[in-house]
């Protein structure tokens, strides 16, 4: 009878080990794929930035503009659909949804000026050279 019971008292403390060592697949799974997401978004809106047309670097902002636009219309129309939105006012939660607008607008700044220091002619395509 002690054996029977060593031997559940070990697969029970070999499960906890195993428990703690490892993340489940799931979890480690929902970490790595956003942090994929936002790390290609951003390196597209450094791409898009860096390209000759001024427009394609604000495509991103624009579209995640609309997309904060989209999540306040919808927190306004159905009431609280978010937990979050709980507790913060929807002028709170407008400025929350607009996060990643900023980061791709100072992405976009800081690649154009970079643009323009490095290739003065763009800065002033008025001006005719003789």
């Amino acid at each position: 009878m002690n054996a029977a019971a060593a031997g559940c008292a070990g697969t029970a403390a070999e499960g906890k080990r195993k428990a703690d060592n490892g993340m489940s697949l799931s979890a480690s799974l929902s970490m790595v794929v956003p942090t994929i997401i936002i790390v290609g978004c951003i390196a597209l809106q450094v791409m898009f930035s860096s390209s000759d047309s001024k427009r394609l670097g604000l495509l991103l902002p624009a579209v995640a503009f609309l997309f904060s636009l989209l999540i306040v219309a919808n927190i306004a129309r159905n009431g609280s659909t978010l937990p979050i939105s709980a507790t913060i006012p929807l002028y709170g939660m407008f400025l929350l949804s607009n996060l990643p607008t900023v980061v791709f607008l100072i992405i976009y700044v800081v690649c154009r000026r970079k643009r323009a220091l490095r290739d003065p002619k763009e800065k002033r395509p008025s001006q005719e050279q003789d």
